[in-house]
């Protein structure tokens, strides 16, 4: 309570800081006069009695000073000081004040337009169900650097093969393609998937359907789920645009399903992630796979089984990765694993 009441007189004091100036500065001067009058009455001259006056009256006005420290908000009385002396100068030089404003406004969109993409990618919940037991499964290559890394292709078989702890693991890969066969030729962001994807994030198509097991292999991969946006936008949300064929990089594929419009993969991340507008199976083949310890480039996802937390799953993994460095790897690459919740 003495706190509060203390902040209400500064307060206070701070709202009537003008009025309380001047009965302060009227009781200083009746104060001098006082002195003056009774230096006169010692035989002074009035110069000299004010000049005496001032002079042993000279701790007034730090006295003034201190009690408007006590009474008010100093340092709110300062900002308001310097605003003032700021708008005297800006309005003195408008072209300066122009810039100034512009750089300012430029300043805050983009501090706003930061917090947008933090907030939807670390601050909301993940777009899937029961996104809680969603992790990302990185590598520690050691004699690489301390941070995590992306798996290779081999890796991914490995891990989906001999986890205890996983109900699904999914890899993918960030692609762009050439479209072509439309009326407009364009730059496509895709991604390239495995056959589990969209079960592992909890997710099923608009239309159609997506990637069974036996499309995820070369030769049989030329299929391509789309998402919303892009049936919208590139084909105006043509119902027979399910069956038809597009060219992704002069290739043809058969459009065999459409996502959700709230469905967005992968979300946009630290590692350069970008949306993709649609999907392809991973497909991986014989060379990619005979590929270890050179290409680090498979992201991997999956989705704990029910009532496994993540310090046991991280051990499994970790005991994978052991396995994997001590059978498979030359010596030169030591491997580790690192779980992240997604």
């Amino acid at each position: 309570m003495k706190a509060l009441r203390a902040l209400l007189f500064r307060l206070f004091g701070f709202l009537a800081a003008n009025r309380k100036d001047r009965e302060f500065a009227e009781e200083i001067e009746a104060h001098l006069e006082m002195e003056i009058e009774e230096g006169i009455r010692s035989g002074m001259t009035p110069e000299q009695a004010r000049r005496d006056a001032l002079i042993r009256s000279g701790g007034l006005q730090q006295a003034k000073e201190a009690l408007r420290d006590r009474r008010s908000l100093p340092l709110l009385e300062t900002a308001l000081q310097d605003l003032r002396y700021a708008h005297r100068a800006l309005r003195k030089t408008p072209g300066f004040t122009a810039v100034a404003i512009l750089t300012l406004a430029l300043g805050i969109g983009a501090n706003t337009a930061i917090f947008s993409v933090v907030n939807t990618v670390l601050l909301r919940p993940l777009p899937y169900p029961n996104a809680s037991r969603l992790v990302m499964v990185w590598e520690k290559i050691l004699n690489f650097g301390p941070g995590n890394t992306p798996a290779s292709q081999a890796d991914y078989l490995d891990f989906r093969d001999q986890n205890q702890v996983f109900e699904n693991i999914a890899a993918f890969e960030n692609r762009s393609f050439n479209l072509s066969g439309t009326a407009q030729p364009a730059r496509v962001t895709g991604a390239r998937v495995s056959s589990t994807l969209f079960a592992t994030l909890g997710v099923k198509p608009l239309l159609g359907r997506t990637f069974t097991d036996d499309e995820d292999r070369p030769g049989r991969n030329h299929v391509v789920v789309a998402g919303y946006g892009f049936w919208q936008t590139r084909f105006g949300a043509d119902p027979s645009f399910l069956g038809a064929t597009i060219r992704l990089d002069r290739e043809p594929y058969t459009v065999i399903g459409v996502m959700p419009p709230d469905f967005a993969f992968p979300l946009p991340g630290p590692h350069g992630l970008q949306p993709a507008s649609l999907w392809v199976p991973i497909a991986f083949t014989d060379q990619e796979l005979q590929d270890r310890g050179n290409t680090f480039n498979t992201y991997l996802i999956a989705r704990l089984k029910p009532g496994i937390a993540l310090p046991r799953a991280a051990a499994d993994a970790a005991t994978i990765a052991r396995r994997i460095h001590d059978e498979k790897y030359p010596v030169r690459v030591q491997k580790r694993s690192s779980l992240m919740e997604r």
